[in-house]
């Protein structure tokens, strides 16, 4: 029935025969070619007399039942109803749902086929390959309902409580939008470098990093005291330390000894940690200690 329908449609193009009476041979065959490479809106241009007789259609043909099982076609071969709702007049969501009802019976059937397929050809010679009994020891494959995680404060903390050598799997920003999707009430908070009026330069060069809070012309270069923060991963702090005040002049990261360095890991170094260091530098301050 498709291929008779495919004829059908293929039949009823616009179709034309031309007749040139006063020409044939050569000629002929050289109009032939010329007008089976028109492109549709092309018209051909010749000084020779020519018939151009039109192949009509049977004005009692109609498509629509044709053109409509292959639209029933497209969305048995989609398996949604989705497109229904946009473009057939009548199709309401309540008669979406119901075919969607339907369809979910195909769909467990199909999964219920893969489940006894895996579990047959995978599952079982694996075990007897471990010494195991399938029938002792069933292993079962079930899809399920995907649905999404819950997010626990002792997942959070798991994830970003790490020692200090390892890296955590979650940014301190990170915590704080999931802190507030639960309910906390977490200002959202601009955090940069202390008294900096400026943005703080990121200069990378071959073996490390260095983060400029300070413009070099306002240092005061009698006052500096470098301070190791993390010898592991070479990170090191410039303070300027005199009799008024201390402040951070630079941090330096040491990419010889952490190959991990780049701009945006030092950017999420600094987001992580620079408000804690800058806390314990003012407390140090506040009690005058060295």
């Amino acid at each position: 029935m498709e291929w008779a329908m495919w004829r059908v449609l293929m039949k009823y193009p616009p179709r034309h025969i031309y007749r040139f009476p006063r020409i044939g041979g050569e000629a002929q065959r050289e109009y032939a070619e010329k007008i089976k490479s028109m492109l549709p809106g092309e018209d051909i241009v010749t000084n020779q007399e020519v018939d151009v007789i039109q192949v009509k259609m049977d004005p009692r043909a109609r498509f629509d039942a044709y053109i409509e099982y292959l639209d029933n076609k497209v969305t048995l071969g989609l398996m949604t109803s989705v497109l229904r709702l946009f473009t057939k007049p009548g199709f309401t969501e309540a008669s979406a749902k119901e075919a969607n009802r339907l369809q979910d019976n195909l769909i467990n059937a199909i999964q219920r086929n893969v489940k006894r397929i895996v579990e047959r050809e995978i599952y079982e010679p694996l075990l007897r390959s471990h010494g195991l009994d399938p029938n002792e020891n069933p292993v079962r494959f079930n899809w399920g309902i995907p649905e999404k995680p819950r997010i626990e404060l002792e997942d959070i903390n798991r994830f970003y409580a790490t020692p200090p050598h390892v890296e955590p799997a979650l940014s301190r920003d990170e915590v704080r939008r999931m802190l507030r999707s639960l309910g906390f009430p977490i200002m959202v908070e601009e955090r940069g470098f202390e008294g900096c009026e400026v943005k703080p330069r990121i200069i990378e060069a071959q073996n490390s990093i260095i983060v400029q809070p300070v413009k070099p012309d306002e240092i005061d270069l009698g006052s500096l005291k470098d301070l190791v923060i993390d010898s592991e991963k070479g990170v090191r702090l410039t303070l300027e330390d005199d009799s008024q005040s201390r402040r951070i002049i630079a941090i330096t990261f040491d990419k010889r000894k952490w190959s991990g360095w780049n701009k945006k890991t030092v950017k999420r170094w600094l987001d992580e940690n620079l408000q804690l260091i800058e806390e314990k530098i003012c407390r140090r301050e506040m009690r005058g200690g060295g």
